[in-house]
């Protein structure tokens, strides 16, 4: 399963990024007043080094969580169903001993009834 995940997912970022490319191509042409100054924003000439640097951790971030993402949800997953699995037995055996406990009380009864 897993690797059908995965090479379901390998064509689809670069189709995502040209789409992307795309729309903001678009939004320059129909407004090159504000295109200009997306242009300017985008020029990284203009950014300071702690914007650079901020800039390169977040996607530094967004790649290991794409990369990683869907192997920690398929875990979380599994880890969710083996938890509720535990609960479920756990609260089984206690109403099993709870059960039993009931039972042995009135075999108890009974017998101090009959002597």
């Amino acid at each position: 399963m897993k690797h059908r995940l995965k090479c379901h997912r390998v064509g689809s970022a670069w189709f995502e990024l040209v789409l992307f490319l795309t729309i903001v191509v678009l939004l320059i042409q129909i407004w090159s007043v504000y295109g200009i100054q997306i242009l300017w924003a985008i020029d990284v000439r203009n950014w300071p080094s702690s914007v650079i640097f901020s800039v390169n951790i977040l996607f530094v971030l967004v790649l290991a969580l794409i990369r990683f993402g869907p192997d920690l949800l398929i875990q979380l997953r599994e880890r969710r169903q083996r938890i509720a699995n535990e609960r479920e037995t756990t609260s089984r055996v206690l109403r099993l001993r709870e059960d039993r406990e009931t039972l042995e009380r009135l075999r108890e009864s009974r017998k101090r009834r009959i002597y």
